[in-house]
């Protein structure tokens, strides 16, 4: 019986580091397109100054 526990415990560890990966490689890639929608809102967003509107 203590060797089933033990087992159950194991694999019951490794489910959870795996979704505990899974959460933070689905973080990760959200971080990473929100901040590459960030600099392109930037780069559009911004005025574009040539010689004739410059103050």
């Amino acid at each position: 019986m203590p060797e089933l526990k033990k087992k159950i415990h194991l694999r019951l560890t490794q489910l959870y580091l795996g979704y505990l990966a899974r959460e933070h490689t689905a973080l990760s890639g959200e971080r990473k397109v929100n901040n590459k929608k960030t600099d392109r809102t930037d780069k559009t967003d911004r005025p574009i100054l040539n010689k004739s509107n410059r103050r």
